[in-house]
């Protein structure tokens, strides 16, 4: 996602995981028993599962969109107009030290700046110096290396 691509491998492993779990569920997975109870412990087992599975491709995929989205150009235009007009106020109001108003005006400018700076970099999760790392899916593979084969 950093690259703006999508990863085909990593659809790949998670229709693998989709197909893995079809499979076990239809095949009845373990054996199963004559008793009532674990067949709804395993019907539970199963659910839960499938839940997990199903909210983990949802956040997929809204990571997926989250990475390709950007904040619209109209709202890019509203924040420098605006910007604009506060500093543009700023010149107008009138001090009779002007070391200190320029001094005003320019503090206003850089923090505005900053601000937009920002937003700019908070616009892209997946980029640049302020981004979303993968330290959770890199603890993911590490629990999931750990499991019995």
């Amino acid at each position: 996602m950093a690259q703006k691509r999508l990863s085909a491998r990593s659809f790949n492993v998670t229709q693998q995981m989709w197909d893995v779990l079809v499979q076990a569920h239809s095949g009845g997975g373990a054996a199963a028993s004559s008793s009532a109870v674990p067949d709804s412990f395993q019907q539970s087992k199963y659910e839960q599962a499938f839940s997990a599975l199903s909210q983990m491709s949802e956040h997929r995929r809204l990571r997926q969109v989250a990475s390709r989205m950007k904040l619209p150009e109209i709202l890019w235009a509203v924040l420098v107009i605006g910007c604009i007009v506060v500093i543009g106020s700023a010149c107008l109001f009138g001090c009779e030290n002007f070391p200190l108003h320029f001094i005003h005006v320019f503090v206003l400018s850089l923090l505005l700046s900053l601000v937009l700076v920002s937003i700019a970099e908070i616009d892209r999760p997946f980029q640049g110096p302020v981004r979303i790392q993968a330290d959770a899916f890199a603890l993911a593979q590490q629990t999931f290396g750990q499991l019995p084969q």
